[in-house]
């Protein structure tokens, strides 16, 4: 089992351990962070986090039965009038929980924070199209690709494509009838 937790200052360390080079952390966070991340980046990310109507939800993701920390989820760039956001910076960081079903999972549960606790109305994400392992997991958690963004820019005078998801709340429902029908009750 896994469960989502609030990301804190103690969980930086292993974060920065899981990012090991600039490649790696454009493919995670896009030109959102700058290599090497830091602990000064993650306090002014963490600091988004707060208040009534945060700009981003973060997450830890933690193992149930040992306790152990594996991965980390974002809801962010949240519209709270159009009731929409995005699904950022997903990571299984521990290589052990990797291609285990723990990603789906993670995704599965923020999705539902998203839904029912943020009263969002539709979630996206953005991907880059080598990663194919990630698509196929959005896929199956339910999203669809709406666009392909070609060429985009990224360090070391490369260019990827940028495959953009979306998920609304209805299609969600759909996929997931019992967490609507336990809503309504």
């Amino acid at each position: 089992m896994l469960k989502i937790k609030a990301f804190e200052k103690d969980d930086f360390e292993r974060l920065i351990n899981w990012i090991p080079n600039q490649r790696f952390l454009v493919q995670w966070a896009g030109p959102f962070f700058y290599y090497p991340l830091n602990k000064r980046q993650l306090r002014q990310y963490l600091s988004r986090s707060e208040g009534k109507y945060p700009e981003r939800y973060i997450f830890k993701a933690v193992e149930d039965r040992n306790q152990k920390v594996i991965g980390h989820i974002e809801i962010g760039y949240i519209n709270y009038l159009q009731k929409e956001g995005s699904l950022c910076r997903v990571l299984i960081g521990d290589r052990n929980y990797q291609k285990k079903g723990f990603g789906l999972r993670m995704l599965e549960l923020a999705t539902e924070y998203a839904f029912k606790t943020i009263y969002l109305n539709k979630l996206r994400l953005g991907v880059y199209d080598f990663n194919e392992n990630a698509i196929r997991c959005y896929q199956k958690a339910g999203f669809q690709t709406y666009r392909v963004q070609k060429r985009l820019p990224v360090p070391g005078n490369e260019f990827w494509n940028l495959v953009c998801m979306e998920l609304d709340k209805e299609t969600w429902k759909e996929r997931n009838p019992s967490l609507s029908i336990a809503k309504r009750m």
